[in-house]
């Protein structure tokens, strides 16, 4: 049959200039259509010409466009269909404009959806326009397919049935299994986008703050936009992002102007309202946004749970939460956390860009095209505009900017921006006069609208029934304000469908909740908060919410919020605590409400009519105490919850005995925490025979106790020097978590990791340092994993893990990877202390101790300075509130602090520093010496060490002694523990008993030392090696300066080899000690005549210096120039004065370079290599520069002698000496009368100070 027509366009009205376009391209590539436009005309009759070219067409193209199915199309689709029925012969084309919805696809008759239809996204691309008119002309579909093959930028949907648009994403909760089901089937409905850009209400600041009303486009987030789309386009079919932020920062502006951008491109994307529906999915895939899913986490998590088990679905899904934290993610399976990408942490607009000045302007401008009055100046020039955002961080956060915005427009003029002003205003002028303006009309109460409208915060929505409970108990209370009856409500603006809605967004409705009871409900505000929480349906949700929005008001407005006013209400009211106890007795409470859970706690203590309710809230309310940093007060409550379990599991085993493993477990975290190491030991073994009788009868039930138990017994048997004993019980305890682990990661990954950690210290402490890196690497993986999903429960454990595993990097020699890990500890609980301080700071305070260690080991003295300096800030302010607490913390801070003064040459600073921290060890170790005896005796070697620097070598070798016999006495008892440490006491005691001239005593205890490390290295090398080897350096020093060259020789040779052992299997860790003992052994060696060999083993150290010094310069520089130096002697000594000359520039070069970054910890060697220098020029010939470098020596040193003539006098007289001599032999008599006149007076000020000068020129002063 031949047709007049090629192709009868059926179209929708409203999509003519579309329709149009199409066929316009259909009939350039020589094919005729019927199209009304064209083809009818005014004044004949509509139908009877419809019918006709539906008749004389030889095929029906049917356009669906954005404005849905037109009127005539139903009729035209029934016609065609009928058609092919009749005629056995396929006649209908679907064409698919850009943006078509599948709802309206659905309208079309079902035998259509296994048809091929054409889709455009794009009617500029040629390639559909071809593809169409093929399909007209008949060609053969393979070619047709090979045409889009063969396009770069071929849509995958361009060619498909009708079916493949019209398939849905059916999500079910089945409420009798508590479980969601999850298929692929017929859509019904599109997912939404909230949008009131086109219900515009200049009145309602509701309406102006709120992110769906789109005022201006979004700015300042194209980063966080790629990383989404990165998400999107990933391989992976499902896949689950949380975005977190606080309030006001954007995250659901985000998330949907995101889910608009996937939609463009074919994606099916909006709010997974009600978390059920029959979803149309998109051509490359669906995104579900999920906002607050921590108010219901039950049905969140079930809903994630349920996307592990749906059969792969044919195209990508997507799921986007939004939230302030990932709490609500913990509880998910390992298979669900699979699904898991790294969330997007939304902070505010970042400072350096011009996004929040943009956003200010267009905001200005929107708001006064909004209200239709003429847009005046911008109130505020961009110098100005900076300086306000400067001021604090949240006003870097998008709905702060707009608030700042509206403000202006009200007042231009207002003086008070700051961002608890603002909001305030606006609360007051838009929602509180409103709504006591409504009431006064209505004749009821004036305040009632504003304290119902702020209540509704606290639940999210007032619901009939919860409104009726909440008037009737308002009632009952006899509160001031009185509430209207709930027929009068369904009256007034605040009535929606069902109930009240909280105001939005959630900084509003935090600050209008303040005002009402800070200003309305006056002495009542208590009652209120409690009517609010109880009116709730799911009161643990309403007390989430509540957390939330006091952390808003105190965190983001600067808001004290009146939570006492609540505690004290309750105190009042024992009878409703029940309630709110089930509420706040969750894991991961809020910090904010953490002295509510405390004060319920004691209330229903004192009401508690049996001993099993005592010892419940007694254990509760130790754990709120405990999270709160109440040490002691938590110590208190847990002791008499043991009392208490003690004595029920002596008449009754079988039902109390696992209550009392638990409550000593807990006790014995609390005694460890407050220093009471060895009770802590005690019941920690206790608690472990329980749980061991107790596994034993039921592994299911009690094996997590039992590893928990286990995992706290190592520690404490670590801390008391039992390592074989610390290492069993933490081995046990991982077998038991690894077991537990593999069934339900979810419920013991954290405790895994946590056992993980502390075998990789015990493993560390027994020198496995391999098996600890190991172990600790795999604690960090595991923690990683767990607070990337909820921060707040599981990054404390993180931090933890990361401390240790940073110090196993730096023994290992990976110093980048131990400074990066330090540096992540410390952002991690700057984050945790900035929420809560108390619990917190100080692990902040010890983490920046550690840091400070690390970066002066990188040789970034100054960072690591003020890392340390802050440190003890921090436990500065600790102690004054809680010296028992925190005293020791302040002193070991003091401690590291002057050791870093003292590496930057601050020697006066360093020594003050390190007398506080001895002083306050003193102290406690007078009420606590078991305790703070270890710790006094290192404070004592470190001060020591600060005295011997500033030339107090009488005082330094008392403060060594001291710290000595401390360590004498321990070890006695307990020479595991202790027996390393005194070796190392014995060490620096040798050292200053050399200084003092005491150098058979000083022979003495470095012999002792070796003899101790001899025997602790014979048992455990690993551990004690590099301990061995640097006393035997330190004895070799002895035993050459008391003449026995050959023994010094031996034990230089020795500890050389060791540590070439060492290096071996660990270069990083040992190349830098090991070029050390190259560099004592090539003295030795010289000094015996082996020059050569000498020679051979200074060059070796300075080839290692140079490796390490390449990747470290700041780190190795100086013991790369200081091994120069030694170099250059042996050189000159070898008779190549050249090479010798040549090394000792290279280290003054190298020194130069260091003391221009600290010249007061380089400036001493840059002084002493010009001397070298100096007298290597000379005896080259080259008088003049080796008089130059002289005198400069002498200058360097005068210098350094302003501040510390003790330490530097007895140098600068050296100096001077040489300088004199270089004078004389130059026949500069007048200047060298002038140094020699000099050095008499500096020589005579020695005397007169009594300084002790080195042997080498005690001549000079005969």
């Amino acid at each position: 049959m031949s047709y007049k027509y090629d192709a009868f366009i059926s179209h929708n009205g409203a999509d003519k200039p579309a329709v149009e376009r199409v066929s316009k391209a259909l009939e350039t590539q020589g094919l005729h259509c019927f199209f009304d436009k064209w083809d009818i005309l005014s004044g004949e009759e509509w139908l009877r010409n419809l019918e006709t070219g539906l008749g004389e067409s030889h095929f029906i193209l049917i356009f669906i466009g954005t404005q849905g199915i037109g009127p005539w199309q139903q009729a035209e689709a029934d016609a065609a269909l009928r058609r092919q029925v009749q005629q056995r012969q396929n006649c209908i084309i679907p064409v698919l404009l850009p943006d078509a919805s599948p709802e309206d696809i659905a309208k079309l008759s079902i035998f259509l959806q296994g048809i091929n239809a054409l889709r455009f996204h794009d009617l500029n691309e040629s390639l559909p326009h071809s593809i169409l008119a093929g399909l007209v002309r008949g060609d053969d579909p393979a070619h047709l397919r090979q045409l889009i093959r063969e396009h770069a930028h071929a849509p995958d949907d361009l060619l498909q049935t009708l079916n493949y648009w019209l398939t849905g994403l059916h999500v079910e909760w089945r409420e009798k299994e508590e479980e969601y089901r999850i298929s692929e089937g017929q859509g019904k409905s599109c997912l939404r986008i909230p949008d009131l850009s086109t219900s515009s209400n200049p009145d309602s600041i509701e309406y102006l703050l709120n992110w769906k009303s789109r005022l201006t486009p979004m700015l300042g987030r194209e980063a966080e936009l790629k990383v989404l789309h990165d998400w999107a386009d990933a391989r992976s079919k499902i896949s689950i992002c949380l975005i977190v932020g606080e309030g006001g920062v954007g995250k659901t502006r985000l998330a949907f102007e995101f889910a608009t951008q996937l939609k463009e491109k074919g994606w099916e994307a909006g709010e997974a309202q009600g978390l059920e529906g029959s979803w149309y999915t998109g051509s490359k895939g669906t995104l579900l946004v999920i906002d607050y899913p921590e108010q219901r986490p039950e049905k969140v998590t079930a809903l994630l749970e349920a996307f592990t088990v749906m059969p792969a679905p044919e195209r990508k899904l997507r799921v986007l939460l939004l939230g302030r934290n990932g709490d609500f993610l913990q509880k998910l399976s390992q298979a669900a956390k699979s699904l898991l990408a790294s969330s997007i942490k939304l902070r505010g607009l970042a400072g350096g860009d011009s996004a929040s000045w943009d956003l200010f302007q267009q905001a200005w401008q929107q708001l006064h095209e909004l209200k239709e009055t003429s847009l005046p100046p911008l109130p505020m020039q961009p110098e100005a505009f900076q300086e306000w955002r400067q001021r604090a961080k949240l006003r870097n956060r998008p709905l702060f900017i707009m608030a700042l915005a509206i403000r202006l427009m009200l007042d231009s003029k207002a003086k008070e921006l700051s961002g608890k002003e603002i909001i305030r205003v606006l609360t007051k002028q838009y929602e509180v006069t409103r709504l006591e303006k409504e009431a006064k009309k209505r004749n009821i109460d004036k305040y009632s609208l504003v304290m119902l409208q702020a209540l509704a915060a606290m639940s999210g929505e007032l619901e009939s029934e919860a409104l009726r409970q909440l008037i009737d108990t308002g009632q009952e209370l006899k509160l001031d304000i009185q509430l209207p009856a709930l027929r009068q409500l369904k009256d007034t603006s605040l009535w929606s469908q069902h109930g009240i809605h909280a105001l939005q967004p959630d900084l509003l409705a935090a600050d209008l909740l303040h005002y009402a009871l800070t200003e309305l409900a006056g002495d009542q505000s208590g009652a209120w908060q409690y009517l609010g929480l109880e009116a709730a349906t799911d009161v643990a949700n309403a007390s989430s919410i509540f957390g939330r929005l006091i952390h808003d008001s105190q965190s983001a407005l600067d808001r004290p919020w009146p939570l006492q006013n609540l505690i004290d209400w309750v105190r009042r009211e024992p009878r409703r605590c029940e309630k709110l106890n089930l509420a706040l007795g969750r894991n991961n409470l809020e910090h904010t409400l953490l002295p509510l859970a405390i004060a319920v706690n004691k209330v229903l203590l004192t009401h508690a009519d049996s001993p099993q309710g005592q010892a419940k809230h007694l254990t509760n309310l130790a754990r709120s105490l405990g999270e709160s940093g109440e040490r002691a007060a938590a110590l208190q409550a847990i002791r008499r919850a043991v009392e208490i379990h003690e004595q029920l599991a002596k008449d009754n085993f079988t039902a109390y005995g696992p209550d009392l493993a638990r409550s000593l477990n807990n006790l014995s975290v609390q005694l460890s925490a407050s220093g009471e190491r060895a009770p802590g030991l005690q019941v920690s073994r206790r608690a472990v025979e329980i749980y061991e009788q107790l596994a034993a009868d039921n592994f299911a039930a009690y094996g997590p106790g039992l590893a928990l138990g286990l995992s706290n017994l190592s520690v404490y048997l670590g801390e008391s020097g039992e390592r074989a004993a610390a290492l069993q019980a933490g081995r046990r305890a991982v077998e038991i978590l690894e077991q537990l682990a593999k069934d339900n990661f979810t419920a013991y990954g954290s405790d895994l990791a946590r056992s993980l950690n502390n075998l990789s210290a015990y493993l560390h402490k027994s020198g496995e340092r391999a098996a600890a890196l190991q172990e600790g690497r795999r604690a960090g993986e595991i923690y990683e994993q767990l607070a990337a999903d909820n921060f707040a429960a599981y990054g404390p454990g993180l931090a933890r893990s990361l401390v240790n595993l940073s110090v196993y990097l730096r023994e290992s020699g990976e110093r980048a990877p131990a400074l990066q890990a330090g540096r992540r500890v410390v952002e991690i609980y700057e984050r945790l202390a900035a929420d809560n301080f108390a619990a917190y700071g100080p692990d902040l305070a010890r983490s920046l101790a550690n840091l400070s260690v690390y970066l002066g080991e990188s040789g970034e003295r100054a960072p690591a300075l003020q890392a340390g300096r802050r440190a003890v800030e921090i436990h500065e302010r600790l102690a004054a509130d809680n010296f028992a607490a925190y005293g020791p913390d302040l002193a070991r801070s003091l401690v590291n602090l002057s050791e870093r003064l003292g590496e930057s040459g601050e020697r006066a600073a360093a020594l003050q520093a390190g007398r506080r921290g001895e002083e306050i060890y003193e102290q406690l170790a007078a009420d606590n010496f078991a305790t703070y005896g270890p710790d006094l005796a290192k404070s004592l070697v470190n001060l020591s060490a600060r005295l011997g620097e500033s030339g107090e070598r009488a005082a330094a070798l008392q403060a060594v002694r001291r710290g000595e016999e401390i360590y004498e006495q321990l070890a006695a008892d307990n020479f595991a523990a202790y027996g390393p440490d005194l070796a190392k006491s014995l060490v620096h005691l040798s050292i200053r008993l050399g200084e003092s001239g005491k150098r058979a005593a000083g022979f003495q205890a470095i012999r002792r030392a070796v003899e101790i490390l001899e025997q602790l290295a014979k048992d455990n090398f690993a551990a004690y090696g590099p301990d061995l080897a640097g006393s035997l350096v330190n004895l070799s020093v002895d035993l050459v300066n008391s003449g026995e060259r050959a023994a010094g020789l031996q034990a230089t040779r020795r500890a050389v080899e060791i540590y070439e052992q060492l290096a071996a299997d660990n270069f990083a860790a040992y190349g830098a000690v090991l070029a050390l003992g190259l560099n004592n052994l090539s003295v030795y060696l010289g000094e015996s005549g082996e020059q050569t060999a000498g020679l051979q083993a200074i060059r070796r150290a300075v080839e290692i210096y140079e490796q390490l010094a390449k990747d470290n310069f700041a780190a190795y520089g100086p013991d790369l120039a200081r091994s120069l130096a030694n170099l250059s002697l042996c050189l000159r000594e070898s008779g190549e004065w050249a090479a010798g000359l040549q090394a000792i520039r290279r280290a003054v070069e190298i020194y130069e370079q260091l003391a221009k970054d600290n010249f007061a910890a380089y400036g001493p060697d840059l002084a002493g290599s010009l001397v070298n220098l100096s007298v290597d020029l000379v005896n080259s010939g080259e008088w003049a520069a080796g008089l130059q470098a002289t005198r400069r020596a002498v200058e360097i040193y005068e210098q350094l002698a302003k501040d510390n003539f003790t330490g530097i006098g007895p140098d600068l007289a050296r100096s001077l000496h040489i300088l004199l001599t270089h004078l004389e032999e130059s026949d500069k008599n007048e200047e060298a009368a002038e140094i020699k006149a000099k050095l008499e007076t500096i020589k005579q000020r020695i005397l007169d100070e009594q300084i002790e000068v080195p042997a080498d020129i005690a001549w000079l002063f005969e």
